[in-house]
């Protein structure tokens, strides 16, 4: 990448110089050459495409004032071939008479463009039936349409009136509807059936963040700073969700805390690049101003917060605004030094912190250790996978986490989480639809509920012991054949491979749960069993049985054995 490129990716916000025509796709502009052409389709008809034109043409501060910005062109042009060429009074007069003539005009096409966006906000706006959902296009081409109406109402009528706030709210109430799924009040689109030459879905994410950087500027007006700050977590999920969409970069069960806008690798910005969501965030909300409201919300008086969502939401905040390449020092009345927009946020945060009683804070700090476990799980070693998992498992999960990153505390626990975890997946996963197939197996002499070890003398046995049995000792046989019919493709050692480690996971668990009079488990036998069941440096055991779980293919190096 050239210097240009790294100057234009890294320091500049792209949002300072936007240009419709040079970030919009040449197929779209080929098929809207100009704003009327799309305005004129959805005038005609539902179409996401011409939304998305309408949108982003006007996102351009120069759009609408063409007769103004023409005779300022000319009037410049005169200057430079004449600069005596104004000095006459009546060319002056004269001048100042046909700026005003443009003004009109500008003025007069302002307001005939404003009622056509009124008109097509009605036309659009969602109105489900009690038993009649919204199809997810329409409500994606409200979004864009009513969104493009807010900002054209700030633009020409300046300030934030009742219409802007109306057009606001409504955008912003449509798509947390849509995004939140239940009640299902739309009916999803299927995209792949749709020949877009633009992600639509994409920049509904964006036009998310335009509306939650709105809200965050109307809060401050009405000096609800809270509100305005828990904007700015929601606007930065939007970009996230945007960068998602395009590069699927962003597990859906991480949370934003952990996710550090990215520097596109392109000189050329656009609505289809990564990190685009970031810029626009930037750009309508300067970190001045995001500042200025955590400052005003912890002075006085400051007893009504939330500490423990603001200290949250100053997590979220971290990584937003520092780019490289940006200027170092961030102004602050808190805090004597920030060099960087991260330094205002980490202290924020303490801040915040430091304002819960003591178990409030022991309690924040622990849904934040389960937020940062459940992160790291979905990230590095279930991704989808992790909704399967059965709920104690996910817990069990959490909680060898929490233990196998912390630097003090009871090491073994993490084996014995571990099991808790195998148990719940073996039990589900092969178990109990094994128990299920071999009581339909009527030419078999062996029920399971007559198997030898299941008596009432060795219910003291561990769950993880009590399946070992079952399916590698009392019905070795019956449960390989069982496993070949649903796994056909998978070899009969991996399965012996199964029952060994869950053997070797179980008398691991017992030297370090009952150490007495044994060997502890060590450090380096925790870490590779938590390698080995998760996944580090090879394929893990517990997202293998998962996948099967589901009947999807193992991973190309296939089963461990």
């Amino acid at each position: 990448m050239g210097k240009q490129e790294n100057e234009i990716g890294a320091s500049a916000n792209w949002f300072e110089q936007y240009s419709y025509a040079l970030w919009a796709p040449k197929e779209i502009q080929q098929h809207y050459p100009a704003l009327e052409d799309a305005l004129s389709k959805l005038e005609k008809g539902p179409d996401a495409e011409a939304a998305f034109v309408v949108f982003w043409n006007v996102m351009e501060s120069t759009s609408l004032t063409v007769n103004t910005r023409l005779i300022d062109g000319v009037k410049e042009v005169k200057l430079q071939m004449d600069p005596q060429f104004f000095s006459n009074p009546d060319v002056q007069r004269n001048w100042q008479l046909a700026r005003q003539r443009a003004e009109e005009m500008d003025r007069e096409a302002q307001e005939a463009f404003l009622n056509r966006l009124v008109e097509l906000v009605q036309r659009y706006r969602p109105k489900p039936a009690p038993d009649e959902p919204v199809n997810e296009l329409a409500a994606i081409i409200f979004a864009h349409v009513s969104a493009t109406l807010a900002v054209s109402l700030e633009r020409f009528e300046g300030g934030q009136s009742e219409r802007f706030l109306e057009a606001i709210e409504e955008s912003r109430r449509v798509l947390q509807r849509r995004n939140e799924g239940g009640p299902r009040w739309y009916e999803e689109a299927d995209f792949s059936r749709y020949d877009f030459s633009v992600d639509v879905d994409v920049s509904t994410r964006l036009v998310e963040v335009l509306l939650w950087a709105k809200e965050f500027q109307r809060h401050n007006v009405d000096k609800s700073y809270d509100q305005a700050l828990e904007c700015l977590p929601r606007a930065a999920k939007s970009c996230v969700e945007a960068d998602d969409k395009l590069y699927n970069c962003f597990p859906e069960c991480e949370t934003v805390d952990d996710w550090i806008p990215p520097i596109p690798d392109t000189s050329q910005p656009g609505v289809g690049v990564l990190g685009m969501g970031f810029h626009l965030l930037r750009f309508l909300v300067p970190v001045e101003r995001a500042i200025d409201s955590f400052e005003r919300l912890v002075g006085p008086p400051s007893g009504d917060a939330n500490w423990q969502r603001v200290a949250g939401w100053c997590r979220s905040l971290e990584n937003i605004w520092d780019q490289p390449g940006s200027a170092s020092g961030v102004p602050s009345k808190l805090f004597e030094r920030c060099e960087t927009a991260r330094d205002f946020w980490l202290q924020a945060r303490g801040l915040a912190l430091h304002k819960l009683s003591p178990d409030a804070l022991v309690r924040f700090l622990r849904e934040t250790e389960r937020t940062q476990s459940e992160a790291r799980l979905c990230t590095y070693f279930f991704g989808e996978l992790w909704n399967m998992l059965p709920e104690n498992a996910q817990q069990a999960l959490i909680a060898a986490d929490n233990t196998f990153w912390a630097t003090e505390g009871r090491r073994g626990d993490v084996l014995e989480n571990l099991r808790l975890a195998v148990e719940a997946v073996v039990e589900t996963i092969l178990a109990r639809p094994f128990r299920k197939w071999l009581s339909g197996e009527s030419s078999r002499g062996v029920r399971l509920e007559d198997s030898p070890r299941r008596t009432a003398e060795n219910k003291s046995f561990l769950p993880i012991t009590e399946l070992i049995d079952e399916l590698w000792r009392d019905h070795r046989a019956e449960f390989l054949k069982w496993a070949q019919r649903e796994w056909p493709g998978i070899e009969e050692n991996f399965w012996v491979g199964v029952g060994t480690d869950l053997m070797a996971l179980r008398d691991a668990r017992s030297r370090a749960v009952h150490p007495k009079g044994r060997e502890a488990a060590g450090d380096k036998v925790i870490r590779d069993y938590y390698a080995k069941f998760l996944g580090i440096g090879r394929p893990g055991l517990l997202p293998e049985l998962l996948r099967m779980g589901v009947k999807k293919p193992l991973e190309k190096e296939g089963p461990r054995r």
